[in-house]
């Protein structure tokens, strides 16, 4: 009864022991063995079934930098750039291999090519060209992405100018419209105003033509007024000449004409027709006045409009 926890707490210690490095050996196995079956399928262009052994593989050891690297080629040219750049990356930290360090350097530099990120390109290929100065291949990229860096630099700077251009001539054709907006606005003013003082000379002539025609009707009324008066004094003065022919006729037909007879003042115009005729050329002189009073109110209107 003593010896029986003796010898199972011996198998048990022994057990603890043995398991962990049965399971790292068989980890490893795994790990690699699914690498080799990846690349056999990442050769025959299987690059999503090559991609999923490659991440099972680095599932078990997230330190297996082989698994990583491969991880990335495969998801390179299976169109996964961003899971191809996360993979390499892992795998740099992973390695102290400075061959696979080159070309970790050598694919992540090519990922920046194809984004036309040339200035971060040229810092990767110099890297593995550190690692490795006989990479002719590095050499050659890092010279091909200089000069698309500098053509790409040169076509930014031609689109800058370009778009300076743009806006200049843009700012001077807003420019020129405003000031083509600013002369219209401002002919429209000018005629605006000359409306005004045109209306106002239309008011001012008007109002001469009514205070000339009131000063006319005034002028042809007071007219009336001593022609009427002169009417009657000369009428007057006529019948104190008649009432004094008259006497002496009275005194001359007495003695000379005989009873019944008709004298010649007697068929002379009465002053009621008299003065019927006088009026009458009183109002045609009035007519010719006013016709005579617009052609004057004409040309003071032409002077006023050359004001």
């Amino acid at each position: 009864m003593k010896k029986a926890p003796l010898t199972y707490f011996l198998i048990l210690a022994i057990t603890v022991c043995i398991f962990p490095q049965a399971h790292a050996q068989n980890t490893d196995i795994a790990k690699k063995d699914l690498v080799r079956e990846g690349n056999k399928l990442y050769k025959m262009a299987e690059y999503t079934a090559s991609d999923s052994l490659f991440a099972a593989a680095a599932a078990l050891d997230s330190t297996y930098s082989t698994a990583l690297y491969n991880l990335g080629n495969s998801s390179y040219l299976g169109g996964n750039p961003g899971t191809a750049k996360a993979a390499w990356m892992k795998s740099l930290l992973n390695t102290a291999d400075e061959k696979e360090k080159t070309d970790i350097f050598y694919n992540l530099a090519g990922i920046e090519m194809d984004g036309k990120n040339y200035g971060e390109a040229i810092k990767l290929y110099k890297d593995a060209l550190r690692r490795d100065p006989t990479d002719e291949q590095a050499r050659y990229n890092l010279a091909l992405a200089q000069k698309l860096l500098k053509d790409q630099q040169q076509n930014q700077n031609n689109q800058q100018n370009q778009q300076d251009q743009n806006n200049q001539d843009n700012k001077n054709d807003n420019k020129d419209n405003k000031d083509n907006q600013d002369d219209k606005n401002k002919d429209n003013n000018n005629k605006d105003n000359n409306n005004k003082d045109n209306n106002k000379d239309k008011d001012n002539n008007k109002n001469n033509d009514d205070n000339k025609d009131n000063q006319d009707n005034q002028d042809d009324k007071n007219k009336d007024n001593n022609q009427n008066n002169n009417d009657n004094n000369d009428n007057k003065d006529k019948d104190k000449d008649n009432n004094n022919n008259g006497d002496n006729k009275d005194d001359k037909n007495n003695q000379n004409v005989p009873s019944g007879g008709n004298t010649p003042q007697q068929q002379q115009l009465s002053p009621d027709a008299q003065q019927m005729l006088r009026a009458i050329g009183r109002e045609e002189q009035k007519t010719q006045d006013k016709v005579k009073g617009k052609k004057v109110q004409g040309a003071v209107k032409k002077a006023v409009k050359d004001w």
